[in-house]
């Protein structure tokens, strides 16, 4: 059972990441990453992906770090990260699909009906530079879903059967 960090519900939307920022979004992203590697309390047993703002509530940043498996692969080496820096969604395209989604930051939920953009094009940042590229299906609705936690939006303002 991960016992290394501490998810929580973010309750204020992330500032964006500044370059005097960077060596906090490392240390950071090193914490997720270990943490990513261990089993977490709930339905969960692996995180795809995890925002800052799900670990930090005094001062979220705008990032988010990614199982480059998707969160599925079980091998004996450590996860294959990316960390994405200030995300801006400068495109979106296709149908918008409906799936079930699950978030960490509520980990005895059922599986949510949401709705999410098929294709989503990105501009980001990482620690190798400045990245612009599209995300399809399950990575679009990935992005889609951590972008929510930066803007202060939960899965559960986004369910799409309400009562």
């Amino acid at each position: 059972m991960n016992e290394g960090l501490k998810i929580i519900i973010p309750d204020k939307p992330s500032r964006p990441v500044k370059f005097w920022d960077l060596w906090r979004v490392l240390k950071d992203s090193m914490r997720i990453k270990f943490a990513m590697l261990s089993p977490f309390p709930g339905r969960y047993e692996k995180a795809a992906s995890i925002s800052h703002c799900q670990i930090e509530a005094s001062n979220p940043l705008r990032f988010f770090v990614v199982d480059k498996q998707f969160g599925w692969y079980y091998g004996n080496k450590l996860l294959k990260i990316r960390t994405i820096i200030n995300p801006k969604i400068v495109s979106t395209h296709g149908l918008m699909l409906k799936s079930k989604e699950g978030c960490m930051s509520y980990p005895f939920e059922k599986l949510r009906p949401v709705k999410r953009h098929q294709i989503v094009e990105l501009e980001y940042l990482t620690f190798f530079g400045k990245k612009r590229r599209k995300f399809y299906e399950f990575r679009a609705a990935q992005i889609e879903h951590e972008i929510d936690h930066m803007n202060n939006i939960t899965i559960l303002d986004k369910w799409t059967h309400k009562k």
